[in-house]
Protein backbone atom coordinates (compact mmCIF):
# COMPACT_ATOMS: atom_id res chain seq x y z
CA UNK A 1 0.00 0.00 0.00
CA UNK A 2 1.52 3.36 -0.86
CA UNK A 3 2.23 5.78 1.56
CA UNK A 4 0.26 9.21 2.02
CA UNK A 5 2.39 12.15 2.48
CA UNK A 6 0.87 15.47 4.08
CA UNK A 7 2.43 18.59 5.42
CA UNK A 8 4.99 18.34 2.66
CA UNK A 9 7.80 20.55 2.53
CA UNK A 10 9.00 23.87 3.06
CA UNK A 11 7.27 26.10 5.39
CA UNK A 12 8.03 29.88 6.58
CA UNK A 13 5.08 31.67 7.92
CA UNK A 14 3.84 33.44 4.77
CA UNK A 15 4.78 37.30 3.99
CA UNK A 16 4.90 38.39 0.47
CA UNK A 17 3.88 35.99 -1.77
CA UNK A 18 4.12 33.00 0.63
CA UNK A 19 2.09 30.14 1.22
CA UNK A 20 2.84 29.30 5.18
CA UNK A 21 4.40 25.70 4.60
CA UNK A 22 8.24 24.60 5.76
CA UNK A 23 10.91 22.63 5.29
CA UNK A 24 9.08 19.66 6.93
CA UNK A 25 6.91 16.57 5.32
CA UNK A 26 4.51 13.80 6.92
CA UNK A 27 3.67 10.79 5.61
CA UNK A 28 1.15 8.00 6.83
CA UNK A 29 0.39 4.60 5.63
CA UNK A 30 -2.81 6.06 5.04
CA UNK A 31 -4.94 4.58 2.36
CA UNK A 32 -5.03 5.84 -0.89
CA UNK A 33 -8.95 7.08 -0.43
CA UNK A 34 -7.50 9.95 1.66
CA UNK A 35 -6.87 12.22 -1.87
CA UNK A 36 -10.45 12.36 -2.14
CA UNK A 37 -11.19 14.37 1.11
CA UNK A 38 -9.64 17.33 2.87
CA UNK A 39 -9.57 17.53 6.82
CA UNK A 40 -10.85 21.11 7.44
CA UNK A 41 -8.50 22.65 9.60
CA UNK A 42 -7.81 26.23 10.91
CA UNK A 43 -4.76 28.21 12.61
CA UNK A 44 -7.08 30.52 14.79
CA UNK A 45 -8.01 27.85 17.61
CA UNK A 46 -6.38 28.23 20.75
CA UNK A 47 -7.22 28.80 24.63
CA UNK A 48 -9.47 31.59 24.21
CA UNK A 49 -10.71 31.36 20.64
CA UNK A 50 -12.06 28.88 17.92
CA UNK A 51 -13.58 28.79 14.55
CA UNK A 52 -15.66 28.11 12.16
CA UNK A 53 -15.31 27.49 7.94
CA UNK A 54 -17.02 28.36 5.14
CA UNK A 55 -16.29 27.23 1.68
CA UNK A 56 -18.42 27.55 -1.52
CA UNK A 57 -21.28 28.47 1.00
CA UNK A 58 -20.89 25.11 3.18
CA UNK A 59 -20.24 25.52 6.68
CA UNK A 60 -17.75 23.26 8.41
CA UNK A 61 -16.55 22.60 12.02
CA UNK A 62 -12.63 22.33 12.51
CA UNK A 63 -11.63 18.63 11.84
CA UNK A 64 -15.00 18.10 9.60
CA UNK A 65 -14.10 16.12 6.02
CA UNK A 66 -14.80 17.96 2.64
CA UNK A 67 -15.84 15.80 -0.09
CA UNK A 68 -13.27 16.43 -3.25
CA UNK A 69 -13.85 13.39 -4.89
CA UNK A 70 -16.22 15.18 -7.65
CA UNK A 71 -13.91 17.85 -8.36
CA UNK A 72 -12.15 17.54 -11.94
CA UNK A 73 -8.71 17.27 -12.63
CA UNK A 74 -6.32 20.87 -12.25
CA UNK A 75 -7.50 23.73 -10.67
CA UNK A 76 -10.57 24.49 -8.41
CA UNK A 77 -11.08 27.69 -6.72
CA UNK A 78 -14.11 28.05 -4.30
CA UNK A 79 -14.86 31.44 -1.92
CA UNK A 80 -13.75 30.68 1.74
CA UNK A 81 -14.51 32.51 5.03
CA UNK A 82 -13.16 31.52 8.38
CA UNK A 83 -15.18 33.13 11.54
CA UNK A 84 -13.50 33.80 14.53
CA UNK A 85 -15.24 33.55 18.28
CA UNK A 86 -14.20 33.72 21.77
CA UNK A 87 -15.13 29.99 23.83
CA UNK A 88 -16.26 31.69 26.89
CA UNK A 89 -18.98 33.63 25.07
CA UNK A 90 -19.35 32.31 21.71
CA UNK A 91 -19.04 35.87 20.46
CA UNK A 92 -17.60 36.29 16.77
CA UNK A 93 -14.53 38.52 16.40
CA UNK A 94 -13.43 38.27 13.00
CA UNK A 95 -13.59 37.35 9.75
CA UNK A 96 -11.02 36.23 7.13
CA UNK A 97 -11.87 36.19 3.66
CA UNK A 98 -10.01 34.79 0.29
CA UNK A 99 -9.92 31.24 -1.17
CA UNK A 100 -9.22 27.82 -1.50
CA UNK A 101 -7.41 26.37 -4.06
CA UNK A 102 -7.45 22.90 -5.04
CA UNK A 103 -4.79 21.68 -7.34
CA UNK A 104 -6.09 18.08 -7.98
CA UNK A 105 -3.99 15.30 -9.88
CA UNK A 106 -4.36 11.74 -10.04
CA UNK A 107 -2.15 10.84 -6.94
CA UNK A 108 -1.98 14.28 -5.59
CA UNK A 109 -3.80 17.14 -4.24
CA UNK A 110 -2.33 20.28 -3.18
CA UNK A 111 -5.06 22.20 -0.89
CA UNK A 112 -4.34 25.97 -0.25
CA UNK A 113 -6.11 28.48 2.15
CA UNK A 114 -5.85 32.18 0.47
CA UNK A 115 -6.63 34.89 3.17
CA UNK A 116 -7.28 38.30 1.11
CA UNK A 117 -8.61 40.26 3.94
CA UNK A 118 -9.55 40.25 7.55
CA UNK A 119 -12.66 41.99 9.22
CA UNK A 120 -13.88 42.77 12.47
CA UNK A 121 -17.20 42.04 13.27
CA UNK A 122 -17.29 43.77 17.01
CA UNK A 123 -16.30 47.20 15.31
CA UNK A 124 -18.96 48.22 12.63
CA UNK A 125 -16.91 51.17 11.92
CA UNK A 126 -13.64 49.37 11.44
CA UNK A 127 -12.42 49.16 7.57
CA UNK A 128 -11.03 45.52 6.37
CA UNK A 129 -7.46 45.16 6.81
CA UNK A 130 -5.47 43.35 4.22
CA UNK A 131 -4.25 39.85 5.52
CA UNK A 132 -2.78 38.54 2.04
CA UNK A 133 -1.25 35.11 3.18
CA UNK A 134 -1.59 31.53 2.50
CA UNK A 135 -1.32 28.13 4.27
CA UNK A 136 -0.94 24.85 2.51
CA UNK A 137 -1.22 21.09 3.39
CA UNK A 138 -0.41 18.85 0.21
CA UNK A 139 -1.05 15.50 -0.05
CA UNK A 140 0.23 12.46 -2.06
CA UNK A 141 0.50 8.77 -2.73
CA UNK A 142 3.78 8.31 -2.55
CA UNK A 143 6.22 6.44 -4.74
CA UNK A 144 8.50 3.76 -2.92
CA UNK A 145 11.72 4.25 -3.86
CA UNK A 146 12.25 0.75 -5.12
CA UNK A 147 9.33 1.49 -7.51
CA UNK A 148 10.85 4.61 -9.20
CA UNK A 149 11.91 4.21 -13.11
CA UNK A 150 15.48 2.60 -13.65
CA UNK A 151 16.04 4.48 -16.97
CA UNK A 152 14.61 6.96 -19.24
CA UNK A 153 14.01 11.10 -19.34
CA UNK A 154 11.06 12.26 -17.86
CA UNK A 155 9.33 15.68 -18.06
CA UNK A 156 6.53 16.54 -15.65
CA UNK A 157 4.69 19.57 -16.33
CA UNK A 158 2.26 21.36 -14.03
CA UNK A 159 1.00 24.40 -12.20
CA UNK A 160 2.78 26.19 -9.60
CA UNK A 161 0.71 28.23 -6.93
CA UNK A 162 2.02 31.23 -4.86
CA UNK A 163 -0.06 33.52 -2.58
CA UNK A 164 -0.95 36.60 -4.88
CA UNK A 165 0.45 35.05 -8.10
CA UNK A 166 0.82 31.67 -10.33
CA UNK A 167 3.07 30.01 -12.94
CA UNK A 168 4.12 26.94 -14.40
CA UNK A 169 6.11 23.94 -13.54
CA UNK A 170 8.58 22.14 -15.70
CA UNK A 171 10.74 19.49 -14.41
CA UNK A 172 13.19 16.98 -15.59
CA UNK A 173 14.52 14.05 -14.45
CA UNK A 174 16.61 11.59 -15.66
CA UNK A 175 16.39 7.73 -14.17
CA UNK A 176 19.03 6.71 -15.70
CA UNK A 177 21.63 9.22 -13.78
CA UNK A 178 19.35 9.41 -11.11
CA UNK A 179 19.16 13.60 -11.00
CA UNK A 180 16.48 16.16 -11.48
CA UNK A 181 16.17 19.79 -12.43
CA UNK A 182 13.58 22.44 -13.90
CA UNK A 183 12.15 26.02 -13.74
CA UNK A 184 8.86 27.71 -12.31
CA UNK A 185 7.73 30.54 -14.37
CA UNK A 186 5.30 33.00 -15.28
CA UNK A 187 5.89 34.91 -11.50
CA UNK A 188 6.41 38.79 -12.04
CA UNK A 189 8.27 39.26 -8.52
CA UNK A 190 10.74 36.71 -8.41
CA UNK A 191 11.64 36.05 -12.98
CA UNK A 192 12.20 32.67 -13.91
CA UNK A 193 12.89 30.33 -10.61
CA UNK A 194 15.41 27.30 -11.75
CA UNK A 195 15.29 24.63 -9.52
CA UNK A 196 18.83 23.11 -10.15
CA UNK A 197 20.09 19.69 -10.25
CA UNK A 198 20.05 17.42 -7.71
CA UNK A 199 19.82 13.76 -6.87
CA UNK A 200 16.91 11.63 -6.16
CA UNK A 201 17.23 9.81 -2.85
CA UNK A 202 14.85 8.79 0.04
CA UNK A 203 14.05 11.89 2.37
CA UNK A 204 13.13 11.49 5.70
CA UNK A 205 10.38 13.43 7.16
CA UNK A 206 9.83 15.36 10.96
CA UNK A 207 7.90 11.97 12.13
CA UNK A 208 10.51 9.93 11.39
CA UNK A 209 8.79 8.54 8.13
CA UNK A 210 10.21 8.60 4.71
CA UNK A 211 9.68 8.98 1.19
CA UNK A 212 11.12 9.37 -2.55
CA UNK A 213 11.90 12.55 -3.88
CA UNK A 214 14.64 15.22 -4.25
CA UNK A 215 15.89 18.03 -2.31
CA UNK A 216 17.98 21.09 -4.27
CA UNK A 217 18.90 24.50 -4.02
CA UNK A 218 16.32 27.03 -6.16
CA UNK A 219 17.43 30.59 -6.81
CA UNK A 220 15.04 33.36 -8.84
CA UNK A 221 16.04 35.37 -12.10
CA UNK A 222 15.08 38.72 -9.83
CA UNK A 223 18.44 40.41 -7.75
CA UNK A 224 15.75 40.64 -5.33
CA UNK A 225 16.12 37.29 -3.27
CA UNK A 226 19.11 34.94 -2.96
CA UNK A 227 18.90 31.34 -3.10
CA UNK A 228 16.74 29.20 -0.97
CA UNK A 229 15.77 25.37 -1.22
CA UNK A 230 12.99 23.04 -2.87
CA UNK A 231 12.09 19.69 -2.00
CA UNK A 232 9.39 17.40 -4.17
CA UNK A 233 8.15 14.00 -3.76
CA UNK A 234 7.53 11.08 -6.43
CA UNK A 235 3.86 10.31 -6.45
CA UNK A 236 1.64 6.79 -8.09
CA UNK A 237 2.27 3.51 -8.59
CA UNK A 238 5.50 4.60 -10.76
CA UNK A 239 6.14 7.74 -10.24
CA UNK A 240 4.00 9.63 -12.76
CA UNK A 241 3.68 12.42 -10.94
CA UNK A 242 5.48 15.03 -8.35
CA UNK A 243 4.63 17.22 -5.49
CA UNK A 244 6.35 19.78 -3.61
CA UNK A 245 7.76 23.44 -2.93
CA UNK A 246 9.93 25.92 -3.14
CA UNK A 247 10.84 28.48 -0.81
CA UNK A 248 13.85 31.87 -1.59
CA UNK A 249 14.89 33.91 0.96
CA UNK A 250 15.48 37.82 0.18
CA UNK A 251 18.61 39.44 -0.57
CA UNK A 252 18.67 41.98 1.94
CA UNK A 253 21.60 43.75 0.60
CA UNK A 254 19.12 44.46 -2.31
CA UNK A 255 16.67 46.27 -0.11
CA UNK A 256 16.04 49.84 -0.21
CA UNK A 257 15.46 51.84 3.09
CA UNK A 258 12.59 50.58 5.18
CA UNK A 259 11.38 48.52 2.10
CA UNK A 260 10.04 45.00 3.98
CA UNK A 261 11.46 41.71 2.47
CA UNK A 262 9.79 39.80 0.28
CA UNK A 263 10.07 35.82 0.27
CA UNK A 264 9.26 33.70 -2.89
CA UNK A 265 6.89 30.64 -1.09
CA UNK A 266 5.44 28.43 -3.78
CA UNK A 267 3.70 25.12 -4.12
CA UNK A 268 3.86 23.05 -7.46
CA UNK A 269 2.72 19.55 -9.14
CA UNK A 270 2.99 18.21 -12.37
CA UNK A 271 2.35 14.92 -14.46
CA UNK A 272 4.45 13.25 -17.38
Amino acid sequence: MAAIGCALLLSACGSGGGNGNALNTGSTNTATPRLNEIEIQSQFENRITESYVVIDGRRYQIGDKMDISQLPQGLTVQPLEVTVKNIQDGTEVEKYTGEMRIYKQNYSVIAQRYYDKSHSLTNPNAQPRLAEYALTDPFWSSTPLANLPQQGNYTYKGLAIGAKEQGNLEYTVNFDQRTGSGTITGFKESGTISLLPSRIKEIKDDVSTTFSGIEGVATAESKKFSEGDYRLGFAGPAAEEIIGDVIINPDHAQLKPNEQPSYIEIDFAGKR
